[in-house]
């Protein structure tokens, strides 16, 4: 996994297919100069293509040396600085030296990054069940705990539904009928949020944000707690609409308890089904805030200040748009990650293609771990055949960023827009009246930063046994920014000033410059103008930082047609933040350039240009091509579940 370019020598980029291998195989690096020097001791030619080596020179590089000292001549090039540095040292291997360093980042997930040349192997001794031998040896019916914990939940409910165990004993009967009626209970709450598919020992990191909230709500339905104020963050994500209604019927079930249940939610349907409704708006942001209208849903219907009310009453959105002629695109054979079936598919190119289906039938597993996988490794992977990539000049994931953590990413940082703002800074009167340059006016550089918060602005308390908290540092009051660079004034507005504006604000102040108005409006047409340019990337929802990525890449030039992967890009957009990305991903396919879009929401599945339907279920019972074609191919297929429900759903327009 280290050797990307087996035809070139460790010298010459072998190495340089991924961000590790880069660092190690730096040709003007210590670690290649220690493998010269160990190649010249053993008589080894590694300035030699990887392919042409022996199996003993590449045991040597890959393994080491053990613990014998080698002369080594480092000739170093760092940006303008060269020269030689000599030194004695073992050679490790470079198996070893990324090991080493795996360790060292692993307790803190900074060696996350390096997992592209990493893979998972089984325990030899547990073989992946995780328990000793002991826990292994008990078994029930012939089943052990872990070959149960695998079953999928569909299998443990017919499995617990016919207890043969219960009437081997009179007294493990006693013991067990009410495990076994607490086990059932549970599993069918689980089966009843649409996650029968799932194994009881699946991986909780696995699970994608919809399916691990769904978890959490079957297990608090378990718990037989009454007088609980419940507050859910848009349950319906990841979820097919066939079954909402069901996800539904475990939430009343909650409220029978007499408990009370708050929604943020934007599924038509589920707002529909509620007792009240509180519409906040008008806008996001320091545009919003404000409390437009409450009451029932027919109340919201007839209130004249809601805006979410008339697209309750009628469905106004548009769904005829001219046919787009679609060309040739990719053809993908014997797919097999994951619960894919071994499928051959082709998917169109140069328009909106949409990737539908129940949750856990096979959507993402196709686009990410095969498609996307693929491209990222130049060969078929999870598949035996994959073309068509090529005639795309770039392949772009857009989907929610797991790595948004930390304070120190800002929007304006992400984007690239701070660059451009902090050398207008460094152009002002001030800047160059007190000798200060563009790396000043960055709160990460400790020329320019507060030394007390470190640029960051808060300052962290150990609260021991509770949770850290952040207070204001008052040595900058928030700012960042040490008392010099805050003097400087461009339009008389400090640079800490700037950071506190929103995307919209941002784009009037900066009305008079070339580059940086036409960002930030495009940052406004994928709905994020209420967002500042100094907001933390750790705070943003999975639909905002999915549209700030989305924003960022047409932000840069574009030479030729791309394909951009979607997963849910409607997380957390209104129904009017629906038609704008609608617009703006219309506007995309009129450039040529293809979407693939994984998506649940029928206002965009309907804006397809093609349809490809997963399934039929999830889990084992999915990873199926269960229909393609136009909208009015799949609304004419009876075996597409996304088909029967457009169906319903047009009719009721």
């Amino acid at each position: 996994m280290l050797i990307t370019h087996p035809e070139r020598s460790i010298l010459e980029g072998a190495l340089d297919g991924t961000k590790t291998g880069k660092f190690y195989g730096d040709p003007f690096g210590q670690y290649v100069s220690t493998l010269k020097a160990v190649g010249k001791s053993c008589g080894v030619d590694f300035s030699l293509p990887w392919q042409q080596l022996s199996e003993h020179a590449k045991t040597l590089a890959m393994a080491g040396a053990g613990d014998e000292i080698f002369d080594v001549t480092w000739e170093y090039r760092r940006n303008k600085r060269e020269g030689e540095h000599h030194f004695k040292g073992r050679w490790q291997g470079f198996v070893n030296l990324v090991n080493e360093e795996y360790g060292r980042k692993h307790a803190d997930h900074r060696g996350n990054e390096m997992m592209d040349v990493m893979k998972k192997e089984e325990c030899p001794a547990c073989h992946g069940t995780r328990l000793c031998s002991e826990a292994r040896s008990y078994e029930v019916q012939g089943i052990g705990i872990a070959r149960l914990s695998a079953m999928k939940v569909s299998a443990s409910i017919r499995f617990f539904k016919d207890p043969g165990f219960l009437f081997e004993h009179p007294a493990l009967r006693t013991i067990a009928s009410p495990l076994v009626q607490d086990i059932l209970k549970r599993l069918e709450f689980i089966h009843g949020m649409g996650l029968s598919y799932l194994s009881i020992d699946r991986s909780s990191s696995t699970l994608s944000g919809g399916e691990a909230q769904r978890i959490r709500l079957a297990g608090q339905m378990g718990s037989g707690l009454t007088g609980i104020t419940y507050v859910l963050d848009e349950p319906t994500v990841g979820l097919h609409p066939a079954d909402v209604s069901r996800l539904m019927d475990m939430i009343r079930n909650l409220q029978r308890q007499d408990n009370t249940v708050v929604i943020v939610e934007h599924d038509r349907d589920v707002i529909l089904s509620a007792d009240h409704i509180i519409d906040l708006g008008p806008g996001a942001g320091s545009l919003g805030g404000k409390i437009l209208a409450e009451g029932t849903p027919e109340e919201i219907m007839h209130n004249a200040n809601s805006l979410t009310g008339p697209f309750l009453k009628t469905r106004e959105f548009s769904v005829n748009q001219p046919e787009r002629q679609l060309q040739p695109g990719l053809v993908i054979r014997n797919a097999l990650a994951n619960n894919l079936k071994e499928i051959d598919l082709t998917i169109p190119s140069g328009g909106i293609i949409a990737i539908t289906g129940v949750s856990g039938s096979g959507k993402s597993s196709l686009i990410f771990d095969v498609l996307f996988v693929s491209w990222k490794n130049s060969k078929p992977i999870g598949c035996d055949h994959i073309t068509g990539l090529e005639q795309f000049e770039r392949l772009i994931p857009v989907h929610p960023r797991s790595e948004f953590t930390g304070s120190n990413g800002t929007a304006a940082t992400f984007t690239g827009i701070f660059d451009k703002i902090r050398d207008l800074f460094a152009k002002s009167e001030d800047a160059i009246r007190l000798n200060l340059g563009k790396n000043h006016f960055s709160f990460l550089n400790k020329e320019g930063r507060c030394p007390h918060c470190q640029g960051a602005g808060k300052i962290r308390v150990s609260m021991d046994f509770m949770s850290d908290v952040s207070v204001i540092c008052e040595e900058c009051r928030g700012m960042r920014y040490n008392s010099m660079v805050l003097s400087c004034l461009y339009k008389d507005k400090t640079i800490s000033e700037v950071l506190n504006m929103n995307f919209s604000e941002a784009a009037v102040f900066f009305g008079d410059q070339k580059l940086i108005p036409g960002q930030l409006k495009i940052l406004e047409n994928v709905g994020l103008g209420y967002l500042h340019l100094g907001q933390s990337l750790d705070t943003l929802s999975g639909g905002e930082s999915q549209r700030l990525m989305l924003a960022t890449e047409l932000m840069k030039p574009m030479k030729g047609k791309n394909l951009y992967l979607f997963e849910e890009p409607s997380t957390g957009l209104h129904f009017l933040d629906i038609i704008h990305l609608n617009e703006l991903f219309r506007s995309l396919a009129d450039k040529g350039h293809t979407l693939l879009i994984i998506e649940h929401d029928p206002e965009i599945i309907l804006h397809a240009d093609w349809i490809i339907d997963m399934g039929p279920g999830g889990g084992d019972r999915g990873g199926s091509v269960v229909a393609t074609g136009r909208i009015a191919d799949i609304l004419k297929n009876p075996d597409s579940i996304t088909g029967i429900f457009l169906s319903k759903y047009i009719q009721n327009r």
